[in-house]
């Protein structure tokens, strides 16, 4: 069940409805509507040099219109290469009756200049576009950012600044936190999907283009030795394996932000933890949030695309051109603070590949109540299932019997993630990013299994598990898994990380956050805590599965182990609670989860 009408429908009328596919001028004359492209216009930067960008916008029989709300998308992928799907979002936007500013980045595309990634002065050029494009004829004065990944970025770190034009942004599959979302992940240094290689091929795309001038493509570089103003996390990030300053410069503080802002981002995607904490955690008054079905790549193209095309429009089109306080209310009456794709495993594909339904809710979690389910020793009566990986313990309110020992502990053997097989569940194919929610679990992990639902049980939220552990050396690696063990297929769910050496939190923050900016090692043989972080979901488990637990010493498919080889041991029972904290929908009963 959709929550409005398929989005291609939808912003189809809403261009209608906006710009008009034919505008009636005089009696039996009709004037067509079309949109103009304006290349390479120039953006003088405070500091210095200048940005080169494409306008777009809609036009009534040949001539372009004029004061029009605008858009800006500030992005690093060249706005000339004609497969980059930017050109067409701005189009669409120009149909639906805005104006739309793709622009180059500083050395990139037609841009001179030298590409500092998320540095200080990138995103102060990003408020100069803003404000320069306020002031020009075709617009009215009234700003949008958009973007989808990188820009999408931009689009929140320039709104941190406060342009005093900017009205109102969508930050689309976009990171907050380069540190925690993309490069160390639990205070582990990443692999595959956002190591050297896939960061190498990411400055493949945003050099400078053919379409660059030659004296333009000669003053364009990407200055590996300075800093800030250089390629930052790529060549200095692994020297900064703490949260220290040169991550917080490229770190967004999203309480800055005072526009409406949309976030916007898919379960399979590289950054679902990223939308949903900017949500929590900006302070605009007027925010939404959308997660999807779909990956990071996945999200940029057709279905998924159109849906945030379509959220994009209805957005920017009650902060950009409804001045009017009582019609506002009333369009934004109709928008959902939040939507969220339920996965459900019982039910058919309704989404692409994916089995689920869409939900709508008031606020970011959902009402819940929180099951807490205690990790318990091997069970040795537990029923044989069809599983990868042998059952180790099990999960319930109390543990008993079991704990009397102190010091009794689950091994957890240092396999890492090369003995990972493939499992069936729901999902697209893979991104060439490596999302962090690959379909795949572990062969070798230990496994702790929780009671067979009676009732359904929808996790929506962020899932947290709190481990005892030993370990030989004084530092362990830490992978756990949140999976659904149905009758016929197993499914992961989500998945968390984290260094015992960085387990350090805030506790001034409403939510769980580690710090990452000190190491302290653990001391060999000694029992201590951690608290795990499991990225947020929206899974619906059907009567007559399990909720399961995997726990890992290593994960090579997303992380670099650096301690794999250090064995540890799981601390179980009453005498050290390791517990699972699973916020649980209340729009489901789950007695036998959550009591």
């Amino acid at each position: 069940m959709r929550p409005y009408p398929h989005p291609r429908v939808l912003l189809a009328t809403l261009a209608v409805a906006l710009l008009g596919t034919v505008v009636s001028a005089q009696p039996g004359r009709a004037q067509t509507v079309t949109v103009v492209r304006t290349r390479d216009l120039a953006i003088p930067m405070s500091s210095g040099g200048e940005l080169y960008a494409d306008l777009y916008r809609p036009a009534v029989d040949g001539v372009p219109r004029t004061r029009l709300p605008t858009i800006v998308v500030y992005f690093p992928y060249r706005k000339d290469d004609p497969s980059r799907f930017e050109r067409e979002a701005l189009a669409r936007f120009a149909e639906a009756g805005f104006a739309g500013l793709l622009v180059d980045i500083r050395g990139t595309g037609a841009s001179p200049g030298e590409f500092g990634m998320s540095s200080r002065r990138e995103v102060r050029d990003g408020y100069d576009a803003v404000e320069w494009a306020a002031r020009q004829p075709w617009s009215d004065g009234r700003v949008g950012m958009w973007g989808y990944s990188y820009p999408g970025n931009m689009a929140a770190l320039v709104a941190a600044l406060r342009p005093p034009h900017l009205r109102a942004i969508v930050p689309a599959s976009s990171y907050n936190d380069p540190y925690r979302d993309l490069f160390y992940p639990g205070g582990m240094q990443a692999s595959e999907d956002s190591g050297l290689v896939g960061w190498l091929a990411f400055h493949a795309l945003v050099r400078p283009g053919p379409e660059a001038s030659p004296d333009r493509a000669a003053a364009s570089t990407l200055d590996v030795a300075t800093y800030p103003g250089s390629l930052g996390p790529l060549v200095e990030g692994p020297a900064h394996r703490l949260f220290d300053d040169f991550w917080r410069e490229r770190a967004l503080r999203a309480e800055r932000i005072r526009v409406p802002a949309l976030f916007w981002s898919g379960w399979d995607d590289v950054y679902p933890r990223a939308a949903a904490l900017g949500y929590l955690t900006t302070g605009s008054r007027h925010k939404a949030l959308v997660l999807g079905p779909w990956g990071h790549l996945g999200g940029a193209g057709d279905e998924p695309l159109e849906l945030l095309l379509a959220d994009s429009v209805r957005w920017f089109d009650v902060f950009l051109r409804t001045p009017d306080p009582r019609r506002m209310r009333a369009k934004l009456a109709r928008i959902p603070p939040v939507r969220v794709f339920d996965v459900d495993a019982s039910r058919a594909a309704t989404f692409g590949p994916w089995p689920g339904a869409w939900r709508s809710y008031r606020s970011w979690p959902p009402p819940h109540r929180d099951a807490v389910l205690a990790l318990c020793g091997p069970d040795d009566g537990a029923p044989a299932l069809e599983t990868p990986w042998p059952i180790r313990g099990t999960l319930v309110a109390t543990c008993v019997g079991d704990a009397a020992t102190p010091g009794r502990g689950v091994p957890v053997e240092p396999t890492g993630g090369a003995a990972d097989t493939p499992a069936a569940g729901p999902g697209v194919a893979p991104s060439p990013n490596n999302d962090p929610k690959r379909r795949s679990l572990p062969a070798a992990a230990a496994a702790f299994l929780g009671p067979i639902l009676e009732e359904s049980a929808t996790v929506t939220g962020s899932v947290s598990v709190r481990l005892w552990a030993v370990s030989q050396g004084t530092d362990a690696d830490w992978v756990v898994r949140l999976v659904d063990v149905g009758p016929e297929t197993t499914r992961l769910i989500s998945r968390g990380w984290l260094r015992a050496s960085h387990r350090r939190q805030d506790p001034r923050r409403g939510y769980l956050w580690h710090t990452h900016d000190r190491e302290e090692p653990v001391v060999p043989g000694e029992p201590y805590r951690l608290d795990v972080e499991i990225w947020p979901s929206s899974y619906r488990l059907p009567a007559g599965h399990r909720l399961g637990l995997l726990v890992q010493s290593a994960d090579t498919r997303k992380v670099l182990s650096q301690n794999g080889a250090i064995t540890s041991r799981l601390l179980v029972g009453p005498s050290h609670p390791s517990m699972l904290f699973v916020p649980v929908r209340t729009d489901d009963r789950a007695k036998s989860l959550v009591q």
